[in-house]
């Protein structure tokens, strides 16, 4: 069941990495992570319900109609960092499903 992971584990690795390497603002390091890599994921790369549930969730919020930017233009400071802690939950919840933690 781990391998069933990987493809998330990853493209989530990618986009927490984003977030916490660069001096950009955050909004700027949160579309770098959204284009990135977490763009690539699809709701089947996560077998688990829930994950499944939650992954959807994010995508949904951080890309209405489909385009990032209209999120990034309505959210303020605490909009954007509650998405990035959603990420970085979702990364560890994956990781923990994986078996790396």
């Amino acid at each position: 069941m781990a391998t069933s992971y990987s493809y998330a584990w990853e493209k989530l690795y990618d986009a927490v990495r984003t977030l916490a390497h660069g001096s950009d603002p955050l909004a700027v390091r949160l579309r770098d992570a959204y284009t990135g890599a977490l763009i690539r994921l699809q709701a089947r790369d996560f077998p688990d319900p829930d994950l499944c549930e939650r992954f959807i969730l994010l995508k949904e919020e951080m890309s209405p109609q489909g385009r990032i930017d209209v999120a990034l233009a309505s959210w303020g400071e605490i909009d954007l960092r509650r998405i990035a802690d959603l990420i970085l939950s979702l990364y560890d919840a994956v990781a923990r499903k994986k078996g790396d933690l």
